[in-house]
């Protein structure tokens, strides 16, 4: 960590220093010195103990009191004990990752980031390990290995260790961890036999080593060598030592409950001829794989181990597994229990690995092409399908091939005769050059090298290369068949601002002078123009005079291609997106296109007759802005009629409903001809009338015609939601409320339909909240909003926020009826709704506790359904229940109710001031009942029944154990049980996580 560096750098900023400096690493000298130093008065010093061990620290400290006035001493120790004096300290932590990373890219800014970050992990915070291997970097890169740094890293690892303590580090090196203790003990017995060091010199060194140097870690039941460079370095002598005299004898007696650890170290070396040597010595393991053992997770994780330990010899063969597999054999995944992963991720990640480096990215590629067309895990982003896609980025594939050539196969594949292959492809077109992207990090060291890089253009001119094969490749598909062409045009439309933006005006302009734009995309791409023309071009008075004059030539080539005529401005208005048009208006300064195109509808006798072709079309995204801008011109409505029948004719009404919504706010006097229509419009056209009425929402009482459509069979229900549109619903009374949501109140009413009802009963109860001058509910009124929310309490509907609402509006005024509801919703089917009606109950209990217990006993009790009540913990409603009510109601029911509600009871706790407290529900329900053994059972069951935990679960665990202590005291005995069970328990399940976390962070 560079401890004594940094006492020199600062000692050498005072004047005088070098005459002032004394500086030994042998404390015993160092003490001899103090006390010369003491005798001779007369002298002023500094003096250094570079490796002075906490006795030595105390011996100086001793020597020197009195004197230091005119002798400082400052003691360097690497064990991390403490001085039991308390002398002055400073203590230096292990350097994180990130900060290794920052010192290495200061001093070393020629090395690529990837490698140093690479080089920060292999040395685990010893920056003098990160900084020799970057100052070898140019050496070790060519060479493959780190034998260029090695001497260097070789004689820091001898300086920090003794013979003995070297042993013990080497011997433990030969794993990737051992087990000394708990049910692993076996593991170091194994070693100690095949090494000879006896199991308790390792255990000792390890105690001795984990601050100073830092190389053995100790977890509970773990020993391991860290950080990677060190036992990279250790393993090489334990290899000679133990191995190199007769390799494959020395592998053939190695103890078999040790090889997995043993192989996964080797395959994480960057000593080739070793990692070589181990995986030809096993090869007979996988010599006689067939497709159908891919779905055999044994089989696959021996293939996978010998491939990261010698992918040359190993990715043939995997690679003609997957070849010679069926579309069946490559779905397989063998059997996989809750909580791993099968074959199909490991294969994945081997190959998104090897892909990185040149030599196996044809072989990485094409293993993942075949995966990636059986895709098995389509709900993840880092399947193989996505890995495959993220190849052939420009940006973050993960590969250190150059692009060009990549994009030679990526061509291959997207012009296959094969349809799932060039689907694939297609797939990947859209990111292929977009710079927005993300990939996940891989391991500092893949099959014992460092990863290349990802190759990136390092100039314009790489750059440039890379944007050309784009337009070459585009232009190719669309001399091609229909859906080549049409994705290359979606490509075009979609990436157009990013285009212009790279500069590419002159080969779009090529581009299109070959392949002429199809029509219905003239609005898209327009409006993707005028979107870059506002963004990038916006302020050209602080431009650069280049980008000006390009940002004019952008300018003038959307005016060429804005067409002249009539028609085609008018689709390539009003066919662009309705939000554009509202965006641009606002920043314009200029007139509105629609309005333009209004006002030559309006002035043009026949000519918005000669449009309803287009402007009843998908293609006239902006129609309902264009209609508002017609009605708002048409003060006599002549257009009323045409405009209706062709929205019958063509049934598309969006032009129909702006054109409405723009009379009635610029004409009132329409009013009754527009309600006259709908007359009409409810017997002879109900879909047409709803659209109708959304445009004029203020005047044509919607709830009414809406409902009537209902009752008559000519809509369905969905059509109720457009009732939450504007202030329908403010205008309702409550009578006039009672009627609209009748048509909900039926038995045959779909979960749906009522989450629609629900959400209208919540806004207008809302409308009441704001509304004081609205008449008052009714019971009727009430009563049919109570009828609805029953329906749904226990039905699942995927729409549980207006009906939780509305009952929570209601509660105060109807509790008795709100609590039985959410009584039942806590034991139906929608989960949301169980877990809001627990809520509620909970609220009502505080005012009206007796209703909550009157309501929830008698279910919990119920033999058909009282099981659904343990199915989640409510505690929070029995927090707020008194205890005397919960009392007075165990009276009348006894022990069958103790049992039903001990797994809800509040949990003992420690409050703000240290002590222990429990509930007093809680006490009465124990102090009756305790003795039982379900009751007890069910209380201790409850304690942490539905608990969510996030981060260290082992700590969370030792946290309950040591929260349960103080209650070991309690008066009550019952207590004291709970209390010695909590603990046991929370010890249990602390050393449970505590050994998977172990296991898991050994994993690769």
């Amino acid at each position: 960590m560079g401890k004594t560096r940094l006492v020199f750098e600062a000692i050498r900023q005072s004047p005088g220093a070098s005459e002032l400096t004394i500086l030994t690493d042998d404390d015993d000298r160092a003490t001899e010195v103090a006390r010369w130093l003491v005798n001779h008065g007369e002298m002023t010093a500094v003096l250094i103990a570079d490796e002075c061990p906490v006795e030595g620290r105390e011996k100086l400290r001793r020597i020197l009191r009195g004197s230091e006035s005119r002798v400082r001493a400052v003691a360097i120790d690497n064990t991390g004990e403490p001085t039991p004096g308390g002398s002055p300290e400073i203590w230096l932590e292990k350097i994180d990752g990130r900060s290794t990373e920052e010192i290495l890219a200061q001093n070393f800014g020629a090395v690529p980031a990837e490698r140093r970050r690479a080089y920060a992990d292999l040395s685990g915070g010893y920056v003098r390990l990160a900084a020799d291997l970057c100052r070898h970097d140019h050496q070790m890169h060519l060479a493959g290995t780190i034998a260029p740094a090695r001497l260097q890293l070789d004689s820091y690892y001898r300086s920090r260790l003794s013979d003995t303590d070297r042993h013990v580090v080497e011997a433990v090196s030969l794993l990737q961890r051992v087990g000394c203790d708990d049910d692993v003990t076996e593991e170091l017995n194994q070693l100690a036999a095949l090494t000879g060091i006896a199991p308790q010199t390792v255990r000792d060194a390890a105690q001795r080593l984990k601050n100073s140097p830092g190389f053995l870690a100790r977890t509970p039941r773990y020993v391991y060598v860290t950080p990677q460079i060190v036992a990279e370095i250790a393993f090489g002598h334990a290899w000679k030592r133990w191995a190199e005299a007769n390799r494959a004898s020395f592998l053939d007696h190695f103890p078999p409950s040790l090889l997995n650890s043993f192989e996964t170290r080797v395959r994480g070396l960057m000593d080739q001829e070793v990692r070589s040597f181990v995986s030809a010595h096993f090869c007979a393991r996988v010599a006689n794989l067939t497709p159908a053992d891919l779905a055999n997770t044994d089989r696959v994780n021996q293939l996978l181990s010998l491939l990261e330990t010698n992918p040359s010899a190993y990715l043939p063969q995997l690679e003609r597994l997957v070849r010679e597999s069926s579309h069946a054999e490559l779905l397989a995944q063998g059997e996989h229990p809750l909580g791993t992963r099968g074959t199909r991720r490991g294969i994945v990640w081997a190959a998104e690995r090897l892909a990185a480096f040149p030599e196996y990215f044809t072989s990485a590629e094409y293993i993942l092409r075949r995966l990636a067309m059986a895709e098995s895990e389509p709900r993840i982003g880092n399947n193989a399908t996505g890995i495959w896609r993220q190849l052939f980025r420009v940006w973050l594939s993960g590969a250190s091939v150059p692009f060009l050539a990549r994009f030679e196969i990526y061509k291959q594949v997207l012009f296959s005769d094969e349809t799932a292959e060039r689907d694939l492809a297609l797939g990947g077109l859209e990111r292929m050059w977009d710079t927005r992207v993300s990939r996940m990090g891989g391991g500092s060291v893949v099959a014992g090298r460092i990863p290349p890089s990802d190759w990136t253009p390092e100039s314009r001119e790489e750059a440039a290369a890379c944007l050309a094969a784009a337009f070459d490749l585009l232009e190719r598909m669309l001399s091609s068949g229909k859906p080549l062409v049409d994705a290359a045009w979606s490509y075009f439309v979609g990436q157009l601002t990013a285009l212009l933006g790279y500069g590419e005006l002159s080969n779009l302009e090529a581009l299109l002078a070959k392949f002429p734009l199809p029509e219905p995309l003239l609005a898209p791409w327009l409006e993707k123009i005028d979107d870059y023309l506002q963004y990038e071009c916006g302020d050209l008075v602080s431009s650069k005079r280049s980008h000006s004059a390009y940002c004019e030539r952008v300018r003038a080539w959307r005016n060429r291609m804005s067409p002249t005529d009539f028609v085609g401005r008018l689709r390539a208005v009003v066919g662009k997106d309705i939000w554009h048009h509202s965006i641009r208006e606002r920043a314009s300064v200029g007139g509105s296109e629609i309005d333009m195109i209004a006002d030559e509808l309006v002035g043009t006798v026949g000519l918005l007759e000669e449009s309803f072709a287009f402007l009843c079309s998908t293609d006239a995204r902006s129609a309902v802005s264009l209609g508002a801008a017609l009605g708002r011109r048409d003060i006599s409505g002549s257009f009323l009629e045409p405009i209706l029948a062709a929205a019958r004719h063509f049934r598309a009404a969006a032009l129909l409903r702006g054109y409405v919504t723009g009379l009635t706010a610029a004409s009132p006097g329409h009013e009754a001809k527009i309600n006259q229509v709908l007359d009409l419009l409810e017997v002879e056209d109900a879909p047409i009338a709803v659209e109708m009425i959304l445009g004029a929402l203020e005047v044509t009482d919607p709830a009414a015609r809406i409902v009537r459509m209902i009752s008559q069979g000519k809509l369905g229900l969905e059509s109720m939601q457009f009732l939450l549109y504007g202030k329908t619903l403010q205008r309702l009374t409550s009578a006039q409320f009672y009627d609209t949501i009748g048509v909900f109140d039926h038995i045959d009413t779909s979960p749906d339909e009522l989450n629609i009802g629900c959400d209208i009963i919540d806004s207008w109860l809302r409308t009441d909240d704001s509304n004081s001058t609205i008449d008052p509910i009714d019971s009727d009124t009430i009563d049919r909003i109570l009828s609805i929310l029953r329906k749904s309490a226990s039905t699942e509907t995927r729409g549980d926020f207006g009906w939780s609402e509305a009952l929570t509006r209601l509660a105060q005024e109807v509790p008795a009826e709100v609590a039985a509801i959410a009584a039942t919703a806590v034991l139906g089917d929608d989960y949301e709704k169980q877990r809001h009606g627990a809520t509620i109950l909970a609220n009502l209990a505080v005012t009206y506790p007796d209703v909550v217990m009157n309501e929830i006993g008698p279910r919990m009790l119920d033999s058909g359904v009282g099981w659904r009540w343990n199915a989640e913990s409510h505690k929070q409603i029995f927090c707020a229940l008194p205890a005397d009510t919960v009392q007075t109601w165990l009276d009348g029911v006894g022990l069958s109710g103790a049992r039903r509600i001990a797994r809800h009871l509040p949990s003992p706790f420690i409050d703000s001031e240290g002590n222990a407290v429990v509930p007093a529900v809680t006490e009465k329900v124990l102090a009756m009942y305790g003795d039982d053994e379900t009751v007890f059972g069910e209380f201790c069951a409850g304690q942490h029944h539905r608990e969510v935990m996030i981060g260290d679960l082992a700590a969370a665990y030792e946290g309950f154990a040591r929260a349960a202590q103080p209650f070991l005291n309690h008066p009550a005995r019952v207590v004291q049980r709970w209390a010695a069970n909590e603990i046991a328990s929370s010890r249990f399940w602390a050393g449970r996580w505590r050994k998977d976390t172990e296991s898991e962070r050994f994993e690769r």
